[in-house]
């Protein structure tokens, strides 16, 4: 067997017929952003949001704060690609639940605020700059020469109202594109597995469990991969999950250091 997720084959008991007879891990290769970046403990591209995010999001109340900025953040970084010329395709990825109802409320919310973007960008254009300007000055923080928002201005306001807002549920046809463009998709468990997202520079996760499982939750983590820029890559999420995520980076660390150091020979279930 192959497989990202290596829990659940390896913690088996000795006398399982499912115990792997040898493991062989396969480093990443150069320019691979995966768990240290994104969740260890130095990790720069962590934007934290309220830990009762989620509720208010799913809610019939108004778009909260953190996912206004994390929009704004990823318009900010299409508009920074597309004057760039580095990439015309750029995408978001909005994991709020597993809930197909939760879905569609996110994306009511998402162009509604888009909606509000837009008509901000045509008759209040200070106002448009001063709602960016958080977002912005958290992106130069990593990335140098990021430019200021006047000269991003026409770039950000084209991708406001270019901005494909998708759902990704069992609802949606199989052969919808995302490939190229400026996309936010939206979804649940169609986000976790046998799926990649092209030049996913941004994350919003905000889906929580009762009880989190190890191998699930490293699943959800589709922003791991090459064709991404480090320095402008976000994910926003609340604290609670952070610890989550930087628990298993190094519960995960520790397991193929074991491996490669003993062997599945090495691997002790206490």
């Amino acid at each position: 067997q192959v497989t990202a997720t290596p829990q659940a084959p390896l913690l088996q008991t000795i006398v399982s017929d499912w115990r792997p007879d040898f493991v062989f891990c396969l480093k990443p290769g150069s320019g691979y952003l995966g768990g240290d970046f994104f969740y260890g403990e130095d990790s720069k591209c962590r934007a934290l949001i309220a830990e009762d995010e989620a509720a208010a999001l799913l809610s019939e109340e108004e778009t909260p704060k953190g996912y206004q900025r994390a929009i704004v953040t990823f318009l900010l970084t299409c508009a920074y690609l597309k004057k760039a010329e580095s990439s015309s395709t750029c995408c978001f990825l909005v994991h709020p639940s597993l809930n197909v109802a939760d879905h569609e409320t996110v994306e009511r919310k998402t162009r509604a605020f888009l909606g509000e973007l837009a008509h901000t960008a045509s008759h209040e254009p200070q106002l448009l700059e001063d709602l960016s300007a958080d977002a912005l000055e958290d992106l130069a923080r990593t990335k140098g020469g990021f430019p200021p928002f006047e000269a991003l201005r026409g770039s950000f306001t084209k991708a406001v109202n270019n901005c494909n807002v998708i759902v990704l549920n069992q609802n949606t046809p199989a052969d919808i594109d995302y490939s190229e463009g400026f996309n936010i998709l939206i979804g649940g468990n169609s986000l976790g597995r046998g799926v990649t997202f092209p030049a996913l520079q941004t994350v919003y996760y905000c889906r929580s469990t009762k009880v989190p499982q190890a191998d699930t939750m490293w699943q959800h983590s589709r922003m791991f991969g090459y064709d991404r820029d480090g320095d402008l890559c976000r994910v926003f999420l609340p604290p609670r999950l952070g610890t989550h995520f930087r628990n298993l980076t190094e519960t995960n660390n520790a397991l193929f250091k074991a491996l490669a150091e003993k062997g599945v020979e090495g691997l002790t279930l206490l």
